[in-house]
């Protein structure tokens, strides 16, 4: 246990060097090399919360065997240690990206219409729901049914898609802040429900547009973001505390802070000592990776259930328990389709990334999207969100597609 805890400890050192570095090499091209998002997504929802896992058997009374803990994290180094061998063994895709682009007039007609008709959607949902999402907000039961009701009466998630597109092309044209304004309504309807997911993909669409363009990356900046973010789930999530009884209220913030990865990857111990596995095998991986497209009442009718949703009914824990891509092979597969995920994960995304580069613009705005969704699927698995990610492909790539007077990549190599 102390041998594997020392490599946890080493990972957790070794990881950011790696990334500060490829920066240096290949600064902004990092926005179109999703395969360092999964190495960081993995490290914040695998790594880190590996390396407090005797501590988080305190949180709502888990209970992990040892063996457990000591597997789970030898899950962790294997998984993770194997995916950043197969990135840093590959060339990386460079592109000098044009300051001086501009979109397509019709691109941006159209973008301009989606914009304005998003801003009145989003301002009468908030006229209609707001009261009642803040009220709830202290209630995480109840606050996840008025999230869910939500998203599914005023098709949040497809409203979204469309304007992190439409947004793209107007800060493209504009090269101003104010084209992300429906953005920012999106995250203030995130903020007063107490979600994240959307608030995610917005902020990082604005972070990465602005940093490309004006070739900087305000770290101070999206760090303090960052900080506010974590403050904000630390009180949504007050009612924690009680949990942790005899703890300082700096280690309760801390611990807070980081629910989300704690409980995310406290699945994988779970199902390791339970050896909770899918009783249909390929049949319950193919519903799954369907399930993402399908409205909630058809996946109810079919009991379509995912490793997390099992989980959360196995131990009472209610709404808002994720699970991870770890998790999700066991479940699946057990330990022999654990042992090819990550070769798996990484083809997948890295023939992605391939196909969408030959896009220019469009492939730019859609690698955006699949960067911000990758936290998503190292959080809830591939399978779970692979086919959302071609659907989004499919559908919403057409706003920024028009061909354009002006080139997006100046250049391309691989180096």
């Amino acid at each position: 246990m102390l041998i594997v805890d020392l490599l946890i400890i080493i990972n957790i050192i070794l990881i950011p060097v790696i990334i500060f570095v490829k920066i240096r090499l290949i600064k902004f091209s990092l926005f179109i090399n999703p395969k360092y998002w999964i190495v960081i997504y993995m490290y914040f929802y695998l790594l880190l919360p590996s390396s407090i896992l005797k501590i988080t058997n305190i949180f709502q009374n888990w209970n992990f065997s040892s063996d457990s803990v000591f597997l789970s994290k030898l899950l962790v180094l294997y998984f993770i240690d194997l995916y950043l061998c197969l990135t840093l063994s590959t060339k990386d895709h460079i592109r000098n990206i044009n300051p001086n682009f501009l979109p397509n007039r019709l691109s941006v007609s159209i973008s301009m219409f989606f914009v304005s008709l998003t801003i009145i959607y989003l301002l009468y949902i908030l006229f209609l729901s707001g009261q009642n999402l803040i009220e709830g907000i202290h209630n995480r039961q109840l606050n996840g049914i008025l999230v869910n009701t939500i998203n599914s009466q005023f098709k949040i998630k497809g409203v979204l898609f469309i304007n992190l597109c439409a947004t793209t092309v107007l800060f493209w044209k504009t090269k101003k802040i104010y084209s992300f304004v429906s953005l920012f309504l999106f995250i203030f309807l995130e903020v007063i429900s107490g979600a994240r997911t959307n608030s995610f993909l917005a902020l990082f669409f604005i972070y990465a547009n602005i940093c490309i363009f004006k070739k900087k990356w305000y770290f101070f900046p999206i760090l303090l973001v960052l900080i506010l973010l974590l403050s904000y789930v630390t009180v949504f999530r007050a009612n924690v505390q009680s949990s942790m009884p005899g703890y300082s209220p700096f280690l309760i913030f801390i611990f807070n802070s980081m629910g989300e990865f704690v409980q995310s990857f406290n699945t994988t111990p779970y199902v390791v000592m339970t050896n909770l596995k899918s009783n249909e095998g390929l049949i319950s991986l193919i519903l799954n990776m369907f399930s993402g497209l399908l409205p909630g009442f058809i996946k109810t009718n079919l009991n379509i259930m995912n490793p997390g949703e099992i989980i959360a009914i196995n131990i009472g824990r209610g709404y808002g328990l994720g699970f991870n891509v770890i998790t999700e092979s066991f479940y699946f597969g057990g330990f022999s389709f654990l042992l090819f995920s990550p070769i798996i994960l990484f083809i997948i995304f890295e023939g992605f990334t391939a196909m969408l580069l030959k896009l220019k613009f469009a492939g730019y705005g859609l690698l955006l999207i699949l960067i911000s969704y990758l936290r998503l699927v190292i959080r809830e698995g591939m399978t779970t969100y692979l086919l959302v990610v071609v659907y989004i492909f499919i559908f919403y790539f057409w706003i920024m597609n028009f061909k354009s007077s002006s080139h997006f990549f100046l250049a391309s190599k691989y180096k």
